[in-house]
């Protein structure tokens, strides 16, 4: 059973990678944990997170449009009905994202490895 899920979260990784390539854009992958960013002024419309990687960049990323989703050893017991409402400072997440002209990065897929912590 396990397999057979991380197998289907491959395929769609893949999938994306595909139609992003189609575009002539580079997917890239990466995975770090949510932290809290710098207060900006709202786009209408957009949503941002911002990701801390292992080597301690952060990276910005609109996830207005991505899938999220939870990984397989999320038990049912931590996740929220909601996805999104689990991308908050914390969280350990893999992202599938491609930047846009202007360097910023625009989120396909979200996956959540880890929830935060519940206050």
């Amino acid at each position: 059973m396990h397999r057979m899920v991380v197998s289907k979260v491959r395929v769609y990784l893949a999938v994306i990678a595909l139609v992003a390539f189609s575009f002539g854009a580079t997917l890239a992958n990466f995975s770090g944990q949510v932290v809290q960013g710098p207060t900006v002024e709202k786009e209408e419309g957009k949503k941002w997170i911002y990701v801390k990687g292992s080597k301690s960049a952060i990276r910005r990323v609109e996830i207005s449009r991505a899938k999220i989703s939870y990984s397989p050893e999320v038990s049912k017991k931590d996740r929220a009905a909601n996805p999104e409402d689990d991308l908050r400072q914390g969280a350990q997440i893999t992202v599938a994202a491609t930047q846009d002209d202007a360097g910023e990065w625009i989120a396909a897929g979200v996956e959540i490895l880890a929830t935060p912590q519940r206050l």
